[in-house]
């Protein structure tokens, strides 16, 4: 695809977004959209990672999975009963059944309800927050972990730590090292290179990395 369409070449995720579906909707028709029907569909398995979360889950201590992957792996058939997909948020979408969510688009509804009911006014104390293989540099999921209430432990697990500690929406410039707008809700849904806040679960929250402020945490 990117010996064809060279905005792809510089930036992949753009083969995903809502602007290359309508610049170019008969490759998206006739190439792109069966090929991401098959995608993984019969080799990718959950690996210990998925599994360490259904196992939380059967312990009785996870209240909530929110996930940026698109692989649906989270709710693989292995994984699956009814009471664990009620935990599983897939922010993104999933190619399994065709829902994914491009660049471009708005979150589903079903994001926003469960945020309200996991960090909105009147939930329950939220006391631990885990983070597993993202750079947190995609909004408005890069936020999520911002919501948690003060106090509440957050585990940051990444192969390159240092890609999590700050985006496009961080406050310090010369810690700005990713100066680039990945943004699902539409163009101008969030400012690039300032410090930014959007309203999440019912309340305005940063979008820019947090995890060095020790103040809260």
């Amino acid at each position: 695809f990117g010996g064809r369409f060279p905005e792809v070449l510089s930036r992949p995720e753009t083969l995903l977004s809502r602007s290359f579906v309508t610049g170019h909707p008969d490759a998206w028709r006739d190439e792109i959209s069966p090929w991401l029907a098959t995608w993984k569909q019969s080799a990718a398995r959950p690996t210990p990672t998925h599994h360490f979360c259904r196992w939380l889950h059967d312990q009785g201590v996870l209240v909530r999975l929110y996930t940026q992957n698109v692989d649906g792996l989270h709710t693989h058939e292995d994984l699956f009963t009814a009471t664990w997909a009620e935990k599983v948020v897939e922010c993104h979408g999933s190619i399994r059944d065709g829902s994914i969510v491009l660049y471009g688009d708005a979150l589903p509804p079903r994001v926003a309800h469960c945020l309200a009911e996991d960090f909105g006014a009147g939930s329950s104390d939220v006391d631990l927050v885990l983070v597993f293989g993202t750079s947190l540099q995609v909004a408005p999921f890069c936020a999520i972990p911002n919501l948690a209430p003060r106090g509440c432990a957050r585990v940051l697990v990444n192969l390159a730590i240092d890609d999590c500690l700050a985006n496009a929406w961080s406050r310090a410039p010369s810690r700005r090292k990713h100066l680039r707008l990945d943004c699902y809700g539409g163009p101008g849904h969030c400012g690039v290179g300032h410090a930014c806040s959007m309203k999440l679960a019912g309340r305005a929250v940063q979008l820019g990395a947090l995890w060095t402020d020790d103040r809260r945490w």
